[in-house]
Formats: C-alpha cells, sequence, structure tokens
C-alpha cells in the first residue's frame, strides 16, 4: 500500500488523515516536484 504526503515542520503529514499505527515500519521515496508534474496528466497535458 501507498500514500502521499508532505513533510511538515520535519514531520511526514500524509493525505486525506491518513494515520498509521505507532510502530509501523514504512519506507520513504522522495519525489521532486518536476517529477510529479510530469508523471500527472495535467503534466502531459501542458
Amino acid at each position: 500500500m501507498s500514500f502521499r504526503g508532505t513533510v511538515a515542520n520535519g514531520t511526514i503529514v500524509l493525505d486525506n488523515g491518513v494515520q498509521l499505527p505507532n510502530g509501523a515500519r514504512v519506507e520513504v521515496v522522495v519525489k521532486s516536484e518536476q517529477a510529479d508534474s510530469e508523471s500527472s496528466l495535467g503534466g502531459l497535458l501542458e
């Protein structure tokens, strides 16, 4: 399963209020803004 979010004050805040249980192991992959827009439909249409 995967979720999107934003770093705020050094903490990852997941979109749509998603919360994970304490102790959950996660893998974080940092994506650049450019890569996100290029892979989205909006980026393809520009």
